[in-house]
């Protein structure tokens, strides 16, 4: 793991998940809360399009997310549902 932070709405907590190279990039990783909030057993797996090795990552106004990357592409911008996890 690289970064763990909670979504602007404190909806879930996102945890981004360094790869090791092209053949295994990495992902970020979304544990939602329930309306009570307690954490959910399993994460929703996500991989950033054209990201290999994200590691920090920056809210960025409500349902904003970017994530720095040391591959190709460095910077990725990418706007993410809180209530779903899906990017």
């Amino acid at each position: 793991m690289s970064e763990i932070l909670f979504s602007a709405d404190n909806r879930s907590l996102i945890v981004s998940v360094k790869g090791y190279n092209s053949t295994m990039p990495g992902y970020l990783l979304f544990y939602l809360f329930s309306d009570l909030y307690t954490l959910a057993m399993n994460p929703i797996q996500q991989r950033p399009t054209d990201g290999l090795l994200p590691f920090s990552m920056t809210l960025v106004g409500t349902n904003g997310l970017l994530v720095t990357d040391p591959g190709p592409n460095g910077v990725l911008t990418m706007n993410y549902m809180p209530t779903n996890g899906t990017i």
